[in-house]
């Protein structure tokens, strides 16, 4: 029986990440795919399975050049002001716009976590992962650095605490890994934590 039950166990863990994962794109695609197979069917007059989401990709790469030069930019800033004006709207937009922002990457590329370190937190005899937004930040002429400290399993919460450089252990690990430590509530990560030789 304890057999049997591991052997579910463990093709429940296999076959659920997958199948959800595979459930959400079917359903993007799908979504897409109707709003937009009508009018492009009548269009050039016959059905081409998957040219929506074909289209949204080409719309959003094409917005994306578009806007990376001066009068889109401007256009984008106009639209983002007018977004985060409206009083329904803006409890939507600016939270996801600010989660894009921080986990993506800004219009330049540049993510806003760009170390994962370990930092005294809660108290100063426990650690948390902890991941660096700022490495100069002026106080009374003292230099510190902002370091955001998400929540498990959802990292958009979290707690943003200032502390020296010399306070912190940078982890010799990508950021993208340090988020994977954060969402899996560890259970992903390695056993030993190698701490970055700074140079």
């Amino acid at each position: 029986m304890k057999t049997f039950k591991k052997y579910l166990g463990t093709g429940l863990l296999v076959i659920l990440p997958i199948s959800l994962s595979l459930y959400i794109i079917y359903i993007v695609v799908r979504f897409f795919d109707n709003l937009l197979t009508s009018p492009i069917d009548k269009l050039i007059g016959f059905h081409i399975p998957g040219i929506g989401i074909v289209v949204v990709f080409l719309l959003v790469l094409i917005i994306g050049m578009f806007s990376s030069h001066f009068i889109g930019k401007k256009i984008a800033l106009l639209f983002e002001k007018l977004f985060s004006k409206i009083p329904l709207v803006r409890t939507l937009y600016s939270p996801i716009r600010d989660i894009i922002k921080t986990f993506i990457g800004n219009e330049s590329g540049k993510k806003s976590f760009s170390k994962v370190v370990f930092v005294d937190f809660p108290t100063k005899d426990s650690k948390s992962i902890g991941f660096i937004t700022n490495e100069d930040v002026r106080v009374e002429g003292e230099v510190y650095c902002s370091v955001f400290i998400p929540t498990t399993p959802n990292p958009t919460n979290g707690f943003l605490i200032y502390k020296k450089y010399d306070e912190l252990k940078v982890l010799d690990i990508p950021v993208e890994q340090g988020l994977n430590m954060v969402i899996s509530m560890s259970t992903v990560s390695k056993n030993e934590i190698q701490f970055k030789e700074e140079k």
